[in-house]
């Protein structure tokens, strides 16, 4: 069980009401241990203040929210769909540099990573756009269309992402008898 700090958010798990733990009252028992209760606010007004020890209480977990990542389908001859997904992420760069007396010094720098995949729609299936995007995310981390690195962080912005996508896409689609065999 995680451990309950003053201000953490709480479910008090009786009445499932959300609360603030606003303190902590330390009570000693005969046989020389301790107990904790909690005191949570679960709402305005002294009728909603109350003490809890640690197993009437749980704590609220943040729940994760992952940013879509940029997409773009691009319709191709011949009935097929190109979906395009760019992955970017933070990660560290390798940047060659010479000091004043010539010597290489190659050190890491933050910068940023990007990667495009696809995924080809086949007009004798069914259309289903949420599988190309997770087709097309999965090839775009194990195996990416396209692979680029930029040790300047600000790098890849929505526009250049989005343009990259567009000139990828449009590539793929006058090039489909390629990709299509």
């Amino acid at each position: 069980m995680s451990k309950l700090k003053i201000n953490d958010n709480v479910i008090v798990k009786e009445n499932g009401k959300v609360g603030v733990i606003k303190g902590r009252e330390i009570k000693p028992q005969p046989n020389g241990r301790v107990s904790i209760e909690y005191v949570v606010k679960t709402g305005e007004g002294f009728s909603n203040w109350g003490n809890y020890t640690k197993r009437e209480l749980e704590k609220v977990r943040k729940i994760k929210t992952t940013k879509p990542f940029p997409a773009l389908v691009v319709d191709a001859a011949g009935g097929y769909k190109v979906t395009l997904v760019a992955v970017v992420k933070r990660d560290k760069v390798w940047k060659d540099s010479f000091d004043l007396d010539g010597f290489y010094k190659p050190y890491f720098r933050k910068g940023k990573d990007l990667s495009i995949g696809y995924a080809i729609y086949n007009p004798n299936d069914a259309y289903d756009p949420d599988l190309g995007v997770r087709i097309a995310t999965h090839r775009a981390k194990k195996t990416p269309f396209c692979h680029l690195i930029s040790d300047f962080s600000g790098e890849f912005n929505t526009e250049t992402i989005n343009a990259l996508l567009k000139v990828k896409g449009e590539y793929i689609a006058h090039n489909i008898d390629e990709f299509v065999r």
